[in-house]
C-alpha cells in the first residue's frame, strides 16, 4: 500500500508557507542481514490509537481546526490538511495555539514527512506552560521514534529517558525500554541494548518482538556475547508467543545455518516464505543455504525469486555472482553479477529505486539464464 503524498505546500510554527516539502520516511535498514523489527512497532500504533484532545481552554480552535483533528481521527489526511490550512488563516494568533500545532506534528508524522513533524512537536513543548493543554509526555515519545527514525540517537534517547517514569497512556514502563533497546541497538551498543531489552523481559516476558530483538542480538556478529544457543532459545521463545511473525521464523533460520544445522535452517526457512513469500531476503538466504550445500540449481532459482521481487539489492547480485564463479567457471555471467553490485552500491538513487520497486508486482527488470550450466 503506498504512503499519501505530502501536500505540495507545508505549513511550519512560525507562520510561514513553504513551497517544497522535504519529507523523509522511516529510515531504511541497509543490507539484507538486518531484522525490520520497527516496522511493527505496536507501541506506536497505540499511541496512534488516542484520541485527540477536544479544545477545553480559554482560546478554543477554530470550528476549521476542530473540523482537521475529526479529520485526522477518521485518517483522512488531505482533508486534515486543507482544514488546518483554513484554521491558520482564520486564528489570530496560530503560533501560540498548542492542540493545532500538536494536530499538525501528527497530521505530518502520518505522512511521513519527518523534519515537519519535528518541528510542529517541538514549538509546542516550547509554547506557554499556562496553556490549557498537556500532552508533553505523549510529544516526548512521538519525538524519540522521530529521532530515531532520522538517526539522532542522542536526542532519541534524552526524550525516551524524560518520559521513563512517566509514560504516557496507554504505553508501560516497558514499551519506552524496548525503544531505548532499539535505539542502542541502531548505535551497535549491544550490551545496552541487550540490557534494555532484558528489562522488558522481566516485565513481561512473553513479548514476542523482545524476546525476536534478543535472539537477533545473540546470533549475530559484532556483540561480545554471540551464543547461537541462546539465539535459538530466545528466537524459539519468541515464535511460541507468536507463529505468525515470519521474521523471527527467518532470524530462527540464521541461527540454525550459523550452527550449520542445515535441515532446520531449511525448516525455518520455509515457515518464513510461507508466511511471506514476496520478502526477497528470505529467498537470498535459502539461495545461500542451497550453495552452501551444493544445490546450485535451487541456489538459482532462491537467487532468481530475490531478484524479481527487488532487484536492487546488492547483496543476492554478490552472491549470485559468487554462484556462477563456482559453477563450471561461469566469469562472463560473474562479471556481469558483480557490475550490478558495484552500479547498485554507486547510485544514489538506488534506495528510493528499492522503495518505488517494493510497491510494484511487474517482474524484475534484470534477465538471468535459465541454467547457470553449460556444458564443459
Amino acid at each position: 500500500m503506498r504512503r499519501e503524498r505530502v501536500p505540495p505546500r507545508v505549513f511550519t510554527p512560525q507562520g510561514a508557507f513553504l513551497s517544497k516539502a522535504h519529507t523523509s520516511g522511516p529510515a531504511v535498514f541497509p543490507g539484507h542481514h538486518l531484522p525490520a523489527t520497527v516496522q511493527e512497532d505496536t507501541s506506536m500504533e497505540r499511541i496512534r490509537q488516542v484520541r485527540i484532545p477536544a479544545p477545553v481552554s480559554s482560546a478554543p480552535l477554530t470550528p476549521a481546526g476542530v473540523l482537521g483533528h475529526c479529520y485526522l481521527m477518521q485518517d483522512d489526511l488531505q482533508k486534515a490538511y486543507s482544514a488546518y490550512q483554513q484554521a491558520l488563516y482564520l486564528l489570530p494568533n496560530p503560533k501560540e495555539d498548542p492542540k493545532l500545532w500538536y494536530g499538525i506534528g501528527i497530521l505530518y508524522d502520518r505522512y511521513g514527512s519527518l523534519d515537519h513533524a519535528e518541528e510542529a512537536f517541538s514549538s509546542v513543548l516550547r509554547m506557554d506552560k499556562d496553556l490549557d493543554f498537556d500532552k508533553a509526555n505523549e510529544i516526548l515519545f512521538r519525538l524519540g521514534i522521530i529521532y530515531k527514525q532520522q538517526g539522532k540517537y542522542n536526542e532519541s534517547l534524552n526524550c525516551f529517558d524524560r518520559i521513563l517514569r512517566n509514560p504516557p497512556n496507554p504505553l508501560a514502563h516497558a514499551d519506552i525500554w524496548f525503544q531505548i533497546g532499539h535505539v542502542y541497538e541502531q548505535q551497535k551498543d549491544y550490551v545496552g541494548a541487550k540490557d534494555a531489552y532484558e528489562r522488558v523481559v522481566q516485565d513481561n516476558p512473553g513479548h514476542a518482538k523482545v524476546l525476536q530483538q534478543l535472539g537477533w542480538l545473540y546470533h549475530q556478529d559484532g556483540s561480545s556475547f554471540q551464543n547461537q544457543d541462546l539465539a535459538i532459545q530466545y528466537l524459539t521463545k519468541s515464535l511460541e508467543a507468536d507463529p505468525s511473525d515470519a521474521q523471527s521464523w527467518y532470524l530462527l533460520g540464521r541461527a540454525y545455518m550459523a550452527g550449520q544445522k542445515y535441515n532446520k535452517a531449511y525448516e525455518a526457512y520455509q515457515q518464513a516464505v510461507y508466511r511471506d513469500g514476496r520478502n526477497p531476503t528470505f529467498w537470498c538466504s535459502i539461495g545461500v543455504l542451497y550453495f552452501q550445500t551444493n544445490q546450485y540449481r535451487d541456489a538459482l532459482d532462491a537467487y532468481s525469486r530475490a531478484i524479481r521481487i527487488n532487484p536492487y539489492i546488492s547483496e543476492v547480485w554478490f552472491d549470485l555472482g559468487s554462484l556462477y564463479e563456482s559453477c563450471n567457471n561461469q566469469i562472463s555471467d560473474a562479471m556481469d553479477a558483480h557490475a550490478r553490485v558495484s552500479w547498485i552500491r554507486a547510485t544514489p538513487s538506488s534506495r528510493s529505486n528499492l522503495e518505488i520497486h517494493n510497491h510494484d508486482d511487474s517482474p524484475g527488470m534484470f534477465y538471468i539464464p535459465e541454467s547457470v550450466f553449460r556444458s564443459s
